[in-house]
């Protein structure tokens, strides 16, 4: 039973697993740890833990004031469908808060699933894909932008299995890349991932797992569809449509496929609710009557079907099959000549079909049924003809009782009916003259819907949960205040009496001899770079652009990490000593970019995305490091006409001069991204750390910044994305 502890109030709130309390603070509330303390120790029942739905040093303060662990996130968190709760940051996570020990990281998943603590950290993805985390595994996509996965779409609702991490796989992804991206996971959790297709129609991975399998020279599991939790709260397999929809419920939904090109059913449910189990891919229906599916398509015949060739989990074959002899056609629905289908029976001379069982060339597809050993035919296409699910009726040279008909057009009504590909209808054996009838009507009923029609089926979404921010660190306190004042006054003192010192020397050194002239009229000295004119002092932060009001928080004003630590150190493509300052060049017009919201691909330490907005040109962005490209990305708040895109560094000679190779990208729906500009962009201080690049005229929303390469650091910088109409 859920126990939630609720301060404010709270519009949303979690799934508890039993034995935990959660404590929820709403957003905008300022509390303490002394604030929860007690009605938390009055909440409590015997060994509960603390979950705290708070960032920021709240969960250690309050670890300590319970004197008990408590387990708290580093950021904004999203609740899952089946209440697995993961942090928004995708270089964020969960942390285990004791009292007097260090925090303790548990990953990005709670409670983590079983396979979460065998991945490391630092997994090393191949170059070629882009792997983003989600809270059932990893969407792989080809670099180097990859696809974007919105919370509140498929990517995140896909069902969470505690025991076995999924792979979704991106419709542009290769089988090369995807062998070479469950390469890079351990062996132990290879062998348990399953593979989760999100391209459309019907089947749409396996003739990638397929080429995966035999790459690895391993067996691999794919997921037939997308597993998404129904308004009903179970568990559902859909095929989805061009828009990414599900549309239609896969009954073969678990395949396992071989490198020698088997596939197996290894999990299914029944396309009608009259049939009943045999084993994974068989079902036994009236009259005798026996159905049997496959990752492409069903077959419903009459009687006990011949053994399947080992390893096949396809659709039974007939005696006439395996003697080698071609399958008579008795019957069969009209098929548009010259559309490559391929039957599995003879075919009239002249019609355009391809032969029987032919399959196209280098195509890695697995068969959707079985072929005995030996009997030299080809294998099917998946499906019939390319992209098709097929349905087979009867058994060769078997007579199809007219009373099987109707069971049939129920079972195939309730199974088509939405179908993201087209079907083909093939029927074997002797059917009556009201039999073909029923086959006509079948196939007119049925010809299936393709990929870019159906009803989009309703299912659960991620929720975004109202948290607090985190919390800027506190001022220090008065005394504290008062003795850092008292030093820096002393400081300064000194620094005049050493200047006069200076300049009393001056004034008595002997001219003449090999010494540096220094009266007046010889040229002063500047942190200009050679060849720059000297400049003016930098102005202040906030007359970069218009609008803003208030101070921004500097470099420690948020970190990723709940701890009481100092700020660690600037990584090493970033200053490490004090230096002079160049001029800051300014842009005219506003910065429609200044304090809008950001995301990222990713960020180390403490330089998070939202340091790109916040109107401070010395805090800054940065990226995990070797494992570019990485981007970082600006939320205009709606479509704006922009003409030029402005990219900074902290205008600080201490910055060694690099060059980062950056594409600029565009999108409406956050979804859908557009290159809209790109070049190699030079940050040096002659010119002020600072690279512009022109825009096409266009209405934008979503621009994102794409760093493939950087000169200094293996890593993406930026302190400023700055977007100008003008």
């Amino acid at each position: 039973m859920d126990r939630c502890l609720l301060a404010g109030d709270v519009p949303a709130l979690p799934a508890v697993p039993d034995g935990w309390l959660a404590v929820l603070v709403a957003p905008g509330l300022e509390v303490t740890a002394a604030d929860l303390a007690e009605p938390v120790r009055t909440a409590l029942a015997g060994d509960d833990s603390v979950l705290l739905l708070a960032p920021g040093p709240l969960g250690e303060q309050l670890a300590l004031a319970l004197d008990r662990p408590v387990v708290a996130p580093d950021g904004p968190v999203i609740q899952t469908p089946g209440g697995i709760l993961v942090t928004a940051d995708a270089a964020g996570g969960w942390w285990r808060h004791a009292p007097g020990a260090p925090a303790v990281p548990l990953g990005p998943r709670w409670p983590a699933p079983d396979w979460q603590e065998l991945v490391p950290a630092t997994t090393l993805w191949p170059a070629a894909v882009i792997a983003q985390p989600v809270p059932a595994g990893w969407l792989l996509s080809p670099g180097p932008v990859g696809a974007a996965a919105a919370f509140d779409g498929v990517e995140f609702a896909v069902a969470v299995d505690p025991a076995r991490p999924r792979l979704l796989l991106d419709p542009a992804l290769t089988g090369e890349q995807l062998a070479q991206a469950m390469a890079a996971l351990p062996t132990r959790v290879r062998r348990v991932a399953d593979l989760v297709p999100l391209g459309a129609g019907q089947g749409a991975g396996r003739p990638l797992a397929a080429a995966a399998a035999s790459r690895l020279g391993e067996p691999v599991h794919l997921v037939n569809g997308v597993p998404l939790h129904t308004p009903a709260g179970s568990i559902t397999v859909f095929a989805l449509d061009a828009h990414r929809r599900p549309v239609w419920a896969e009954p073969a939904w678990l395949l396992r496929l071989t490198p020698d090109g088997d596939e197996e059913v290894v999990a299914s449910s029944p396309p009608h609710a009259s049939l009943r189990p045999i084993d994974p891919a068989t079902y036994a229906m009236d009259m005798g009557w026996q159905v049997r599916l496959g990752g492409g398509g069903i077959h419903a015949y009459p009687g006990p079907p011949p053994p399947p060739a080992k390893g096949r989990a396809s659709l039974p074959v007939d005696a006439a099959a395996d003697s080698g002899r071609a399958l008579p056609v008795t019957a069969a629905v009209p098929v548009a000549a010259g559309d490559g289908a391929a039957p599995p029976f003879a075919v009239a001379a002249g019609d355009g079909a391809r032969p029987p069982f032919a399959v196209a060339a280098g195509d890695g597809a697995t068969p959707p049924f079985a072929v005995a050993a030996g009997d030299g035919a080809a294998l099917p296409a998946p499906g019939g003809r390319n992209g098709s699910y097929r349905v087979v009726v009867g058994a060769a040279d078997e007579v199809i009782d007219d009373l099987v008909w109707p069971p049939l057009s129920a079972m195939f009504t309730a199974l088509l009916s939405e179908i993201p590909a087209s079907v083909d209808l093939v029927v074997r054996g002797k059917s009556s003259e009201w039999g073909e009838a029923a086959e006509r009507e079948l196939a007119e009923r049925h010809p299936g819907s393709g990929v870019t029609s159906g009803q989009a089926r309703d299912f659960q979404r991620c929720d975004l949960l109202p948290m607090p921010p985190v919390p800027a660190p506190p001022d220090p306190p008065a005394a504290v205040r008062h003795a850092r004042n008292g030093l820096a006054l002393l400081a300064a003192a000194a620094v005049v009496v050493l200047l006069l010192a200076v300049a009393g020397a001056v004034a008595f050194w002997p001219r003449g001899g090999t010494g540096a002239d220094l009266t007046a009229g010889s040229e002063p000295r500047t942190a200009t770079m050679p060849g720059d004119a000297a400049a003016p002092s930098a102005p202040p932060p906030s007359a970069r652009a218009s609008g803003s009001t208030s101070p921004k928080p500097g470099p420690s004003a948020s970190s990723p990490r709940p701890s009481t630590s100092a700020q660690s150190s600037p990584s090493p493509g970033a200053p490490t000593t004090a230096a002079s300052t160049p001029p800051l060049p300014l842009d005219p017009g506003t910065d429609a970019a200044l304090g809008r919201p950001t995301s990222e691909s990713s960020h180390t330490d403490v330089y998070s995305s939202g340091r790109v907005t916040d109107g401070d040109p010395m805090s800054y962005w940065e990226s995990r490091n070797n494992a570019l490209p990485q981007w970082v990305q600006v939320d205009l708040g709606s479509p704006v006409p922009v003409r030029r895109v402005v990219l900074r560094l902290p205008p600080s000679s201490a910055w060694p001069a690099r060059t980062q190779t950056v594409t600029i990208q565009s999108s409406l729906d956050g979804a859908t991204f557009t290159t809209i500009s790109g070049a190699s962009c030079r940050f040096d201080t002659a010119s002020g750390q600072r690279a512009t690049l022109g825009v096409a005229s266009g209405q934008h929303r979503y621009i994102r910044v794409l760093i493939s390469s950087n000169s200094v650091q293996p890593a993406g910088q930026l302190s400023s994305v700055e977007v100008y109409r003008s």
